[in-house]
C-alpha cells in the first residue's frame, strides 16, 4: 500500500513541477517590448554596457542543522564579522569588466569613485550605460562625468520614453 501511494505522489509531482516565475509588483509588461526595441536600435550605433552591484558575506549564520535526536547541535560563528563585501561590475558583450570590490556599503561616493577609476578607463567609446534606479546612481556629478566622457545613461524606468 505504501509503495502505491509513494509512486502516485512521485507521478503527480513530476507532472506538476514547474519553475516559479517571479514578477515585481511595479513591473509593466507593456514596456518590455518597447525596451527591447529601443535597445535594438541603440545597439546598432552604440555599445551597450550594463552595470550592477551585489553583496555577499564570507560567513553566514545558519540557525538549523542536522544532528542525532536528543543531542545538541553546535555551530560556529565569526563574531568579528561586521560587514559584507560588495562588488560593482559592468557587462559588455557578455564579458564582465571593471570589477571593484568594496568592504563597505555602496553609496553615491563609492559608486562615483568606481565610475571614475574603474569604469571610465575601460568603457568603449560612446557607450550607452544601462542603470537601474538605485538612488546612488543618480548623483548629478557622476552623470556629468559619464556625459563628459561621451557616454549616455539609459534608465530602466524611463526606457519607454526614448
Amino acid at each position: 500500500m505504501f509503495s502505491r501511494i509513494y509512486w502516485l505522489c512521485i507521478k503527480t509531482f513530476r507532472n506538476h513541477n514547474e519553475k516559479k516565475t517571479l514578477r515585481h509588483p511595479q513591473a509593466k509588461e507593456s514596456l518590455r517590448s518597447e525596451f527591447i526595441e529601443a535597445l535594438d536600435q541603440l545597439q546598432q550605433k552604440h555599445p551597450i554596457v550594463y552595470l550592477d552591484e551585489s553583496g555577499f558575506k564570507s560567513h553566514d549564520y545558519r540557525p538549523y542543522g542536522y544532528f542525532p535526536k536528543g543531542t545538541l547541535c553546535y555551530g560556529s560563528f565569526n563574531w568579528q564579522l561586521k560587514n559584507q563585501t560588495n562588488a560593482i561590475g559592468a557587462l559588455y558583450q557578455g564579458q564582465l569588466f571593471a570589477v571593484g570590490l568594496f568592504d563597505c556599503k555602496i553609496n553615491s561616493n563609492v559608486f562615483h569613485f568606481w565610475v571614475e577609476h574603474f569604469l571610465i578607463p575601460e568603457l568603449p567609446r560612446n557607450s550607452i550605460i544601462v542603470l537601474d534606479n538605485a538612488t546612488f546612481h543618480k548623483r548629478a556629478d557622476t552623470q556629468e562625468l559619464l556625459e563628459h566622457h561621451g557616454h549616455q545613461i539609459l534608465w530602466l524606468r524611463l526606457i519607454a520614453l526614448i
